[in-house]
């Protein structure tokens, strides 16, 4: 096979191209971003919905709803203090308008007038079941319209007389209640008291805010809303004031300022280990100048591709991303355990020609690996592969480029004394070889045997966080004051927009306690022409009605029946302009079309009993529905998600091992490549049985941590097979796999459950590949 001569300095240039190309796509992406975001989101942990197009677009709906709108529960046992203390925070944090869209306290006029002008022009086609049951026959319109009197001349109507000259029946009145307890049913148990929203739980009155926050106040950065409602808050809690925080915003922040304030202290200890180890081992400032360098560079140009393609980077990324400080460094240490010890490579470029195979092969090896993982629907693991994929290319280049323009010492300085010391003796080395293999497999064998049955694939979503302190206890008592969790929800579907209303009625009058829904502001046509219908039954009283209330013109009668006459050829949709606040309930709510059908949502403020909702469902499947009502419960179904996306990377594994076992072939004889390709098996059954052992399920950042291992391991599997008896190459690997087992080892000390998982997996899915190589 002919030689291909690259030019001297090919990798040097090809590290400019590859540093610089990439820190220029970032600072042009920068420009339209305008920032650099940190996400810390809770919700961007989990996949997307792995049901269909509409379903996505609920979860979307309502997440995006629930990330904006946070409470704030003024508590106290006299209302006016709470009202006054109340008003003093919504003071305060007006004066913070980049955090803030919006803060509701008092209850909005303006919404109101718009809602009641709406309730009388669809005056006649909203009327609720009961009024349409009551205005059905004769008898009922004439009690109706002289009960309607009754309430006018009463001097006690809370209803509005402005529009008696066209609706001498009040029934925009009666509309605007319906509405308006529609509205109420969308949102939480508070009701209006003194011109805000308050209820008494327990003995406190607890009168709530409703901060909406912006993008920046929602972002995991300094523009972040929940330091300021705390730094507003805390001050004011006292003499018998309590405050009540409720809201995602609140717990992404704790959880991304706790996995941040991680971040720093696994890689500022990490680093420091690494520093001392290469001082130890070399006695030169010249390496662990030069690792520090590949590991700054590294992560810096894995931080600017990944912000660059999506826009943020995830505090989970960030945290998974300090285990990267022990693979890039591994060639770091490969390169300089040469440079200060093998005397007979007497200049850079030999030193490259000499690791060059097995760098290469490391390096396809765990770029495969990752590379797969950026085809799962993930975005949060996508980030993971990327930022790794990038950072590893950095380090191999930095080594096979940058390293290579360093002088070699002189020859009296080339040792590493601690290689004095290692004695390698092949008979003893295959004894304990196999003795050690032999205990490893029976311990695994044993174990798994044993707990067979938890070898399962089961991932459950509320184990990933748990709240903690008082934020577990503000959630626990704002749920119970507010009776309000939106955790599931009816997924309602049809042909046209007038099927999925008519079914969304008939699923909402089985649906208990309160609930959300389209219907109840935009009936069904069916529901309309009900409505239309009973309404005529008062035309003809209209004219006595008009004298009653002291209207002389003879005509009245004629102009109310003309504009009824008008009205009832026209219907309302969900589609057609509508108050402002309605449209911003129907925006979460009303899915409209995706591809042939309409979607709707039925959202309970509160379930407490699942299987009385998933009933409801299963009799409307038994009445032929389908699947056009489903009730989706939204932690197991994401939970049942994150099961297909494990599996789904199980397949990638099995994929990735097909593939490099392939490429292994190419270089390496049948007997060496079965036994590479038999490292990474022995690190799957150490994981599985590190997490019988652990009490932990096989999920979704278990299987992660495999994958990451298979690529991590045979690293080790590789450069031991190029150098097979040397000595400084078996240190090497020694030393590669104690910075790499420190950076992943020191993620199982994260309080943060994915990044704890993560490591749980990979650190001893390492130690087998180590082990199993070395001997």
């Amino acid at each position: 096979m002919r030689k291909i001569h690259l030019p001297k300095n090919f990798f040097t240039v090809a590290w400019c191209v590859f540093h610089f190309g990439i820190l220029a796509i970032f600072l042009t992406t920068l420009i339209s971003y305008k920032k650099i975001t940190f996400d810390g989101n809770l919700n961007s942990m989990y996949p997307e919905n792995s049901m269909n197009k509409a379903a996505k677009i609920a979860d979307a709906n309502i997440t995006n709803s629930g990330v904006k709108n946070n409470y704030i529960l003024v508590g106290s046992e006299d209302f006016q203090k709470a009202k006054e203390t109340a008003e003093k925070v919504v003071s305060e944090l007006q004066s913070y308008p980049a955090q803030f869209e919006k803060l509701v306290l008092e209850i909005d006029e303006s919404s109101a007038d718009e809602i009641e002008s709406f309730s009388h022009e669809w005056r006649y086609n909203l009327l609720d079941r009961g009024t349409v049951a009551e205005l059905s026959t004769k008898e009922g319109a004439e009690v109706f319209a002289y009960n309607t009197l009754s309430e006018i001349y009463s001097g006690f109507s809370i209803s509005s007389l402005d529009h008696l000259d066209e609706d001498p029946f009040l029934l925009g009145s009666k509309n605007i209640k319906n509405v308006m307890q529609a509205m109420m049913d969308s949102g939480t148990s508070m009701r209006p008291k003194d011109g805000v929203m308050a209820t008494n739980y327990e003995g406190i009155w607890y009168v709530m805010i409703q901060a909406i926050v912006t993008d920046a106040g929602a972002s995991m950065s300094e523009t972040n809303a929940a330091p300021v409602i705390y730094k507003v808050c805390e001050p004011l809690e006292k003499d018998g004031v309590k405050f009540v925080f409720n809201g995602v915003n609140f717990h992404s922040q704790a959880s991304s300022s706790s996995a941040l304030n991680e971040t720093s202290f696994i890689g500022i200890i990490t680093t420091f280990i690494i520093i001392f180890l290469i001082l130890s081992i070399f006695g030169s400032l010249k390496p662990l100048i030069c690792s520090l360098f590949s590991i700054f560079v590294s992560m810096f140009i894995a931080f600017c591709m990944t912000h660059a393609i999506f826009g943020n980077m995830h505090v989970i990324t960030l945290l998974f991303g300090t285990s990267l400080i022990g693979s890039s460094i591994d060639y770091s240490v490969h390169y300089f355990v040469c440079w200060k010890h093998n005397k007979h490579l007497n200049s850079p470029q030999k030193i490259r020609m000499h690791l060059f195979k097995g760098l290469i092969l490391s390096l396809l090896s765990t770029e495969i690996c990752y590379a797969f993982l950026c085809a799962a629907p993930f975005a949060m693991l996508k980030q993971m592969a990327v930022f790794s994929l990038v950072g590893i290319m950095s380090s191999f280049l930095t080594a096979v480029g940058i390293f290579t323009l360093i002088r070699i010492p002189i020859e009296e300085k080339r040792k590493i004394k601690i290689l004095d010391y290692m004695k390698f003796k092949g008979g003893h080395r295959k004894k304990l070889s196999r003795t050690v293999n032999t205990v490893m497999l029976v311990f695994f064998a044993v174990v798994l045997g044993i707990n067979h049955d938890k070898l399962r694939i089961e991932n459950n979503l509320n184990s990933l966080y748990t709240p903690k302190g008082r934020l577990k206890e503000d959630l626990a008592l704002s749920t119970k004051v507010l009776n309000f969790n939106r955790t599931s929800w009816f997924i309602i579907s049809g042909k046209t927009i007038e099927e999925t209303l008519e079914l969304e009625e008939k699923v909402a009058e089985r649906v208990p306690g309160t609930f959300i829904c389209t219907s109840k502001f935009v009936p069904s046509e069916k529901r309309q022409r009900e409505s239309l219908k009973a309404v005529e039954n008062l035309v003809p009283l209209a004219a006595e009605q008009f004298a009653a209330l002291g209207y002389e013109d003879g005509d009245m009668q004629k102009y109310f029946e003309e504009d009824f006459r008008e009205r009832e050829k026209k219907f309302l949709t969900p589609e057609d302009k509508l108050p402002s606040s309605i449209e911003s309930i129907l925006k979460t709510i009303w899915i409209g079309k995706v591809e042939d059908k309409y979607y709707s949502l039925i959202v309970p403020s509160l379930v407490e009993d699942e299987s009385l909702f998933k009933g409801i469902e299963a009799d409307f499947k038994e009445m032929g529905y389908g699947d056009d009502v489903y009730f989706e419960v939204r932690a197991k179904d994401l939970s049942a998600g994150l099961d297909k996306l494990t599996k789904m990377i199980l397949k990638m594994f099995a994929l990735a091992y097909v593939l490099i076992f392939i490429i292994l072939k190419f270089f390496y004889n049948w007997k060496d490549t079965f036994k590479i390709a038999l490292i990474p098996l022995m690190s799957v059954l150490a994981i599985s049985t590190t997490f019988i052992l652990a009490g932990q399920k096989i999920e979704f950042f278990c299987v992660t941590g495999m994958i990451l291992v298979f690529g991590l391991g045979l690293d080790y599997i590789i450069y031991k097979m190029e150098n097979k008896e040397s000595k400084a190459e078996a240190f090497a690997i020694g030393v590669s796999f104690l910075t790499t087992a420190i950076s992943f080892g020191a993620l199982i000390l994260s309080t943060f459950e994915p990044i704890h998982r993560l490591g749980l997996s990979i650190f001893p899915g390492l130690v087998a590949a180590f082990v199993c190589t070395i001997l």
